[in-house]
């Protein structure tokens, strides 16, 4: 949290009220002191309490990441937004697809995260679990995941979450067809030699037909022979940013109106400043204690997928410069924070 004085404002800026929202290639909401407040007792929990691992600046300018936890609600974040659903053999290229993701402020279900798959913890029962409760999956389908016993367990229970048990009905399933064409899927029926081979049951090879007839109507992309990985996975990351409703940066107090005033914020940047190479700057107008803060942090969670993350809420009244710059740079290009 900083102040930021008056003389430091650009010039065409008004400084008689707290905040402003800028967008550029990011957005950020920046609130700024004012003489006039009396008090930082805006009605809100979890003060800045971001999902996961997005990173907070403590009193003392520390750079430390948030916890899940909110300590005045006890809210507790437990579900994923991602599940990585994999061969083996493509460890490597979803190992880099987890971090691109985690970057942009994802929460992906990995084998290897350390969170996902505790040691000493039954992994089939989180694995199940996950498929219960991810906002969406991607399968990156390959001749090793149709032929291997785990991706195919989970892509049933994607199936069973989804359209049978009705357990996590809006579970969205994007499958990523990777060194194989779509065509492949008609080729693993019930009885072929592969899923005898794993020792597979007749009744669990039916399910497995199921889910995946039931995939062939879904559209996917293609990752072919020569095509650029990492074009691939930027690829995926955007597309997921699109297909799933991301879970907010900000835990905001319940506001009535919210969306609308929202949508209204939105609709200001689109009429007025619809030159995207501009700094566009909307103030919000109050007294002390009557949810701008609120307001802001709110819009920042609204505009997350249209930005694909690259959302800050940034509070101009104490701590080091070099921290606010720090938080800023990691939000616009999603560096990892140790790398700053």
């Amino acid at each position: 949290m900083w102040e930021l004085p008056e003389h430091s404002l650009p010039h065409h800026c008004s400084v008689q009220r707290p905040f402003f929202v800028l967008e550029i290639s990011a957005l950020f909401s920046i609130k700024m002191a004012s003489s006039s407040r009396a008090n930082t007792s805006d009605t809100e929990c979890c003060n800045d309490v971001t999902k996961e691992n997005a990173p907070n600046v403590e009193a003392n300018g520390s750079f430390q990441p948030n916890k899940s936890i909110c300590s005045d609600c006890q809210e507790i974040y437990f579900a994923k937004d991602i599940f990585l659903s994999h061969s083996g053999k493509q460890k490597f290229f979803v190992r880099q697809l987890y971090r691109d993701l985690t970057n942009q402020g994802v929460s992906c279900f990995f084998d290897q995260d350390p969170e996902s798959l505790p040691l000493g913890e039954d992994f089939p029962s989180r694995i199940f679990e996950a498929a219960k409760t991810c906002k969406a999956t991607v399968l990156l389908l390959s001749e090793n995941f149709l032929e291997s016993k785990w991706p195919m367990l989970e892509l049933s229970a994607f199936m069973e979450a989804r359209d049978k048990t009705r357990t996590n009905p809006n579970l969205k399933i994007v499958p990523f067809f990777f060194l194989v064409s779509p065509d492949v899927l008609e080729s693993f029926t019930p009885g072929n030699e592969k899923w005898k081979q794993l020792g597979i049951s007749e009744g669990e090879q039916n399910n497995w037909y199921r889910a995946l007839n039931a995939l062939r109507r879904t559209n996917g992309l293609m990752f072919n022979e020569g095509d650029d990985e990492g074009e691939f996975r930027d690829k995926i990351v955007k597309e997921i940013w699109h297909t799933i409703t991301p879970s907010p940066r900000y835990h905001v107090p319940r506001m009535q109106g919210q969306v609308r005033m929202c949508q209204e914020i939105a609709d200001f940047f689109n009429i007025v400043h619809s030159d995207a190479k501009r700094i566009s700057v909307a103030g919000l107008y109050g007294i002390p204690g009557h949810g701008k803060t609120t307001l802001a942090k709110a819009f920042c969670n609204f505009k997350l997928g249209d930005f694909e993350g690259k959302v800050c809420h940034l509070e101009f009244s104490r701590g080091d410069p070099l921290q606010r710059v720090k938080i800023a740079l990691q939000y616009v290009t999603h560096c990892p924070p140790w790398i700053l």
